[in-house]
């Protein structure tokens, strides 16, 4: 299956259990959250088993490493203060 479809489907999915099942705002946030922490997981994972990025981790330098924590920090901000608006309107 073409991952773009696969991406729509889980959308698809995740919105009909979104209107189906009444889950806590709570339990939503660890959801996202763990999910988020698995993907991170992922990433690293990725990167760390490929030879070429480790191989040439040196040659692309603080740069790098800069762009990639400020990429990070703004993903997890960004997942907080959706979760923080969430959990307002949902109070």
């Amino acid at each position: 299956m073409n991952f773009l479809l696969l991406c729509m489907l889980f959308i698809v999915l995740g919105f009909i259990f979104g209107r189906k099942l009444k889950i806590g705002a709570n339990a939503t946030s660890r959801i996202s959250s763990g999910i988020l922490l698995l993907m991170l997981g992922a990433l690293g994972y990725k990167v760390g088993s490929n030879p070429e990025v480790v191989k040439n981790l040196s040659a692309l330098g603080l740069n790098a490493l800069v762009i990639c924590m400020f990429t990070v920090s703004g993903s997890l901000l960004f997942v907080w203060l959706y979760l923080l608006g969430r959990k307002s309107r949902d109070s």
